[in-house]
């Protein structure tokens, strides 16, 4: 009886380092890819595509249907559709702001419970600073005898209030002579 044993098989690797053996690609049991190592129609045979870095992120080469995280094309040896796949990142925390004196979040205005002011919160034009309480309305100025004041209650007033300057029941009251208001 002849016995033969066939020769061990011959060592490659993907073009990410991913090392596998040349085999016949109907007796591959893994991944298999072309490569200039192994001769004939042998297939270099692994048993994954490997992995890859997308954006600093670490990732798996998976076919992109099998992806739940993020996929980014051309990074993995294979047919096109073995992509990069990375964990998604967690949403970002909406940045905080304040509106007139009232901390709140940057945020959509149809996801705000709140009240929403606009102009301070970067991005488009619906993420407006979202306050559980609706800021204070900032306080009207006026002039008295030539002395700038605030418009507020007469009650709240412990300097001079001047009737007529303001809207409502508020009276102007100056806040810059020393002796009208403290």
């Amino acid at each position: 009886t002849c016995c033969t044993v066939p020769p061990p098989p011959t060592s490659c690797s993907l073009s990410n380092g991913v090392q596998g053996t040349c085999e016949a690609s109907n007796s591959c049991n893994g991944v298999t890819s072309s490569s200039s190592s192994c001769s004939g129609s042998d297939v270099c045979c692994t048993s994954n595509y490997g992995t890859c870095t997308a954006n600093g992120v670490q990732g798996d080469c998976i076919d992109s249907s099998t992806c739940t995280g993020v996929t980014t094309s051309n990074l993995c040896p294979g047919p096109a559709a073995i992509t990069c796949c990375t964990v998604s990142s967690p949403p970002a925390q909406p940045a905080s702001c304040t509106a007139n004196g009232v901390t709140g979040t940057c945020i959509s205005t149809s996801q705000c419970t709140g009240t929403s002011t606009p102009g301070l919160c970067s991005g488009a034009a619906d993420i407006q600073c979202c306050t559980t309480a609706a800021p204070p309305t900032p306080a009207a100025s006026c002039t008295a005898n030539g002395v700038t004041g605030t418009c507020i209650s007469t009650s709240q007033c412990t300097g001079t209030s001047t009737p007529g300057l303001c809207s409502g029941t508020s009276q102007c009251t100056g806040t810059s002579t020393p002796g009208l208001c403290s």
